[in-house]
């Protein structure tokens, strides 16, 4: 009887170890998806253009299915706002380049996975569990709106209040450089940097796109840890943002 017993206990266990790792996902994914629709108290009101402004700037959120990054275009004066990007690498003179994504993200997680199969679960499990963190620069060539492309178009002075967010979110050194994480690269030309903040499963990378946009003076939901949230929030709170509404 005592096997059996043994054996019993062993299946329930099992039971509901399979049930936490299917219940726990579902749950953090609806409150995600609840979280997105609630709005965060802004500053003063939603953003809008005015007349007599210089007309809008476009920028571009390039989502995959975990992460976001923000491109913004690559003008002289963004280059001035970001110096030490070339000496780290960066190919700013390059002629095809177009604009600078910018993503926030974990160390351990971020500096190795490339590719989904290179997705380990010892650098999965410090990510969620809590990590310092990195800004990617990657460099781009021209964009449009598409599946995995979302266009915002922002009145110059939301555009230069991003800028400045963005900017926050690096860690820099005596003269204002930004400091390089050398020797860290996924591909595409990108250049990691030491980062602000602290990484963790509820505070991941899109919540600091979240974090961003909110202090730019754009109307989003109070926390949007996955890209689904992220772009479903400001469908529903910053509609006048996207294109042909502006």
């Amino acid at each position: 009887m005592k096997p059996a017993r043994l054996s019993s206990g062993l299946l329930k266990t099992a039971g509901w170890l399979i049930a936490l790792a299917v219940l726990l996902p579902a749950l953090y994914l609806a409150a995600a998806l609840a979280g997105g629709m609630i709005p965060r108290q802004l500053d003063g009101p939603a953003v809008r253009a005015h007349a007599g402004e210089p007309g809008p700037v476009t920028v571009y959120l390039v989502t995959g299915l975990l992460h976001a990054d923000i491109a913004l275009p690559a003008s002289d004066e963004l280059l001035t706002d970001f110096p030490g990007l070339k000496e780290a690498g960066l190919p700013l003179d390059h002629p095809g380049l177009r604009y600078l994504a910018f993503g926030w993200g974990s160390r351990a997680f971020y500096t190795t996975a490339g590719d989904y199969s290179d997705i380990t679960f010892s650098a999965t499990w410090q990510a969620a569990s809590g990590d310092k963190p990195v800004m990617r620069v990657t460099p781009m060539g021209p964009l449009s709106a598409g599946d995995n492309v979302v266009e915002l178009n922002l009145p110059a002075a939301t555009y230069g209040r991003l800028v400045s967010a963005i900017r926050e979110g690096f860690v820099t050194n005596a003269d204002g450089q930004p400091i390089h994480l050398q020797g860290a690269s996924i591909g595409q030309g990108d250049a990691f940097f030491h980062a602000t903040g602290h990484f963790n499963l509820f505070n991941p990378c899109n919540q600091w796109v979240g974090d961003v946009l909110h202090s730019a003076g754009i109307r989003i939901g109070m926390w949007t840890p996955v890209t689904h949230s992220l772009i479903r929030s400001l469908r529903r709170h910053s509609p006048h943002l996207l294109p042909g509404t502006l």
